[in-house]
């Protein structure tokens, strides 16, 4: 039987089907081997859902995340070394391509878990992707990076303590790390978190939300609070090798509902609502292949493809970014 959301992936609004610089031909699929993602559908779709979601963060918070100051002087610090930076970039390394374009005299490396990514077409000169899983030892990157962007860190960190406090090793003195992850929950128009356990057919029942309230339930790690970001801030100030650091959340609306939107946040907000509605999709795709019932899922997708269109209920998509400065102390790891 073929179900609903097949079909969602060609669903595009505003003309941003064709997003992002890489050739998504080009794209060895894999499936990755963390028991969450080897239910996602890492497609040609998914790859393109990704990079909606950065651009309309990068819309939203700049292609540096407001920390330009930081970054410019990063990477004017080595006088005697190539600026060199890195992204792991979790599927999509979009970001790392307009890095790289941006400042064409820097080097820029794209690292994902994923030997699906390292092959692009085309991609800046000065751009290259290589494979690496994070939770793994970063010791072949040691002191190697300038700047360091963890992209979608919700996605495939095992312990975000763990990884921050070994992140250190692979920046040189002064260098910035950059961090962003989106939250798993929509956020009301007061931007608060929706009350998402209304039973179907109660009022104020939401079949988006239902579709994410059951993922969302797969996403747990064992031990670990399912929104790690929400202890960025106290991680990163309790970490020696870092001189300064902070957080801040952006709102992007799902469509351009909100009033007095410029033109840049009217555009991240479709771009943001085209993201959504593939979104429906890839946890649909995650659903059913638990095991899902699939007549429920079949159900539930069109009516909220219809709430995301129609912009009602009104929903934020709330991302956490984070940023710190790299110390001079020199880095020791963990004892065990």
């Amino acid at each position: 039987m073929t179900s609903i959301y097949q079909s969602i992936a060609t669903d595009t609004f505003g003309g941003h089907q064709k997003l992002g610089h890489a050739d998504r031909s080009a794209y060895q699929v894999q499936e990755h081997k963390s028991p969450f993602w080897e239910k996602v559908p890492l497609d040609k779709d998914e790859f393109a859902r990704f990079e909606y979601q950065n651009r309309a963060i990068a819309l939203s918070a700049g292609l540096l995340r407001d920390q330009a100051d930081f970054i410019k002087s990063a990477l004017a610090s080595n006088a005697d070394k190539i600026p060199t930076v890195a992204e792991f970039c979790f599927v999509s390394g979009s970001w790392a391509m307009e890095v790289a374009m941006e400042f064409p005299d820097v080097s820029v490396v794209g690292i994902d878990t994923m030997s699906s990514n390292i092959r692009r077409k085309p991609a800046p000169e000065n751009c290259r992707f290589e494979q690496h899983d994070p939770n793994l030892p970063l010791s072949k990157y040691h002191q190697a990076f300038d700047v360091c962007h963890i992209n979608n860190m919700g996605k495939g960190i095992k312990d975000h303590e763990d990884l921050l406090y070994r992140i250190p090793e692979i920046l040189r003195p002064n260098g910035v790390l950059l961090l962003t992850a989106g939250y798993s929950t929509f956020e009301t128009e007061d931007k608060q978190p929706v009350q998402d356990d209304v039973n179907e057919g109660e009022p104020g029942w939401s079949a988006s939300l239902a579709i994410w309230r059951e993922s969302r339930k797969l996403q747990r790690k064992p031990g670990k609070p399912l929104e790690q970001q929400d202890q960025w801030d106290d991680i990163l100030q309790k970490n020696p090798y870092f001189s300064s650091a902070g957080t801040r959340d952006i709102y992007i609306p799902i469509g351009p509902w909100e009033n007095g939107l410029s033109d840049q946040a009217e555009e991240a907000a479709r771009v943001n609502q085209t993201n959504a509605l593939q979104f429906i999709r890839t946890n649909a795709h995650i659903l059913l292949k638990d095991g899902f019932d699939e007549a429920t899922i079949n159900r539930w997708i069109p009516i909220a493809r219809e709430e995301i269109i129609q912009m009602k209920p009104r929903f934020y998509v709330r991302y956490r970014l984070g940023w710190a400065v790299r110390n001079n102390v020199e880095w020791t790891p963990k004892e065990d």
